[in-house]
């Protein structure tokens, strides 16, 4: 490792680079897309500093003998590999870097004036073109067929997203799971107004087509997940490990801090805007809610949803028509004067579509919290809004799955499928729900358990599982005993699917439900959560069974196949419940 220091607008900055050994190069996976240049130079430390001095060289390949100096953008380990030269001389070298160069990322520009990896865009530092934060570092974007988790990750002057199979790849028609929520605001005159409510529906797709504008996900950055819209901060602001899905953005009660982002070509258009926030509001205090606003330009009409539910209609005399200027996030310049302007607590995924979204869209939106449909071999991949992650271990595909392919487990302590970011699971007294299809080999063992860490303890308990008598159980902790729902039925055979639900609300209690019937409800009217964001496991506990809330079912490995898990904030009703098992 060498150091060296270059003078750069009268600072001086000191890079580490890392050499390999003499006979090595760098390899690009695509060097038309990374070569940034090619020259002569006496010595490797000459080339060292030439690739510093260009902020988007990264990585250099120098002959000793030919003098031959390349540079390159891109992330040695994500962007190519380092591969024996046909050159004995060849050498190749790369930029270290730590969190300490990114420290200044999202401060305001005149923090970054000398910083080699950040640049002034829109009055805060952002990480250069072909760069992502990824909350720590800005790393280089990725090229065609390597693994991204969102199309961020992907190099987007060339045309690549973040495809269904969690690739980087060419598609022309942008297919997203993550379609959640926005803010901005819209002031009209209506000239009829009317409440109502809906009924709960159920859909089963909440992928849609290039029709979302702008998406900000707030985890630990400011920037459009499209890159299209990105946010300026007007004054510092920090994150919450704990939003509703990952980190969310505090908008501070002494501050009034906003958002500022370019302008978004609304006017005369269908659009919806949604938002998941938690905050001061005369609805409820220190609570998650999704909120929408959907226009339809086709009818003139504006809808108003409140977690998933339409809260209130009305119709506007005009179409919308906009000034084109900045988008304010977290602040209404109409209200100015009112102490209400700035909006006061969390916020998270913010979405803005052109289009109008449908109730049923908004519905899921708001309450589908994962979906799992383990098609086409694809374990991992959250087909509902919030792309959950998820890790799995000593499972494997079948293709006689209840809806095309499904995952079976052995039966082993090492056999488990585990989804994180459950933030609203750990909130006590808030309605959920979980829908599932089994096929057993063995009547025993756990379905599903809930647990605070990843191991399977901490706070823990087993949700739903076999009793030692072959009987399904469905269970909650309401603060002081854990309360169950058995099946007295005995309505599951081994060998065959059967569709499992489980549901709780204040208002109806636990409910158990077997192929659309229900068998078993307990009329607990408390559920007591953990308080923090939760892991589901599949199949498994994983810790040791003593650690954790137990009632009547088993501790043991399930053993047997699970297809299209579903896991609302909601309770389903039996509608619902209906819809999930005949289809």
């Amino acid at each position: 490792m060498i150091s060296q220091k270059v003078k750069t607008n009268e600072n001086s900055w000191q890079a580490f680079i890392d050499l390999s050994n003499v006979g090595l190069e760098f390899s690009p996976f695509d060097e038309q897309a990374l070569l940034l240049s090619e020259t002569t130079t006496d010595l490797v430390v000459n080339c060292a500093q030439i690739c510093l001095t260009i902020v988007e060289c990264r990585i250099f390949n120098f002959d000793i003998q030919t003098k031959h100096c390349r540079l390159y953008e891109g992330d040695i380990d994500t962007t190519g590999s380092i591969i024996t030269s046909v050159s004995s001389q060849s050498i190749c070298g790369s930029f270290q870097m730590t969190m300490n160069d990114f420290v200044d990322y999202g401060r305001p520009c005149s923090m970054c004036d000398h910083n080699r990896y950040l640049i002034c865009i829109n009055s805060s530092c952002q990480c250069q073109s072909h760069t992502y934060f990824d909350g720590s570092i800005c790393r280089s974007q990725k090229l065609n067929g390597a693994r991204c988790g969102s199309d961020v990750e992907c190099r987007n002057d060339i045309n690549l997203t973040c495809l269904m199979n969690i690739e980087c790849g060419y598609n022309h028609t942008l297919n997203y799971t993550s379609t959640t929520t926005a803010t901005s605001s819209t002031s009209t005159r209506s000239s009829t107004s009317s409440s109502s409510t809906t009924s709960s529906t159920t859909s089963t797709s909440t992928s849609t087509s290039t029709t979302t504008s702008a998406n900000w996900q707030f985890d630990g950055t400011f920037l459009d997940k499209f890159n299209n819209y990105n946010t300026t901060p007007t004054t510092n602001m920090s994150f919450i490990s704990t939003g509703y899905v990952g980190q969310a953005l505090i908008f501070s009660t002494n501050t009034n801090p906003m958002l500022i982002a370019p302008y978004i070509p609304l006017a005369s258009t269908s659009f919806t805007i949604d938002i998941d926030c938690f905050g001061s509001t005369p609805l409820i205090l220190n609570t998650w809610m999704h909120v929408a606003f959907v226009f339809d330009a086709t009818t003139f009409t504006q809808k108003i949803y409140l977690n998933g539910i339409l809260d209130n209609t009305c119709s506007p005399s005009l179409n919308l028509t906009i000034t084109p200027t900045n988008v304010t996030i977290g602040y209404i310049p109409l209200l100015d004067s009112s102490t209400e302007a700035h909006f006061q607590g969390y916020m998270d995924q913010v979405t803005v579509s052109n289009r109008a979204k449908s109730s049923c869209e908004i519905l899921d939106i708001a309450t589908l919290v994962a979906y799992f449909t383990f098609d086409n071999g694809l374990f991992l991949i959250d087909s509902g809004p919030n792309s959950l992650s998820a890790t799995t271990q000593s499972i494997s595909s079948i293709s006689s799955g209840r809806h095309n392919q499904a995952i079976t487990f052995n039966g082993l302590n090492s056999s488990f499928f585990q989804i994180s970011g459950f933030n609203a699971l750990g909130t006590s007294n808030k309605p959920f729900s979980f829908s599932l299809w089994i096929r057993p080999i063995l009547l025993r063992g756990v379905l599903l358990h809930l647990s605070i860490y990843n191991n399977g303890a901490g706070w823990c308990m087993p949700f739903l599982s076999f009793t030692s008598n072959g009987s399904l159980v469905a269970q909650i902790y309401n603060g002081s005993a854990v309360v169950s729902a058995i099946d007295p039925t005995f309505s599951i055979s081994t060998s065959v699917w059967s569709h499992i639900v489980q549901t709780w609300s204040s208002t109806n209690g636990l409910r158990l439900y077997i192929n659309n019937n229900l068998v078993k409800s307990n009329p607990v009217s408390t559920y007591t959560a953990s308080g923090g964001s939760n892991f589901v496991t599949l199949a498994n506990m994983l810790s040791n069974a003593s650690t954790c809330l137990l009632g009547p079912g088993d501790s043991i490995p399930y053993q047997g196949d699970i297809d299209d898990f579903r896991a609302y904030s909601r309770e389903l009703s039996s509608s619902d419940v209906c819809t999930l098992c005949s289809n």
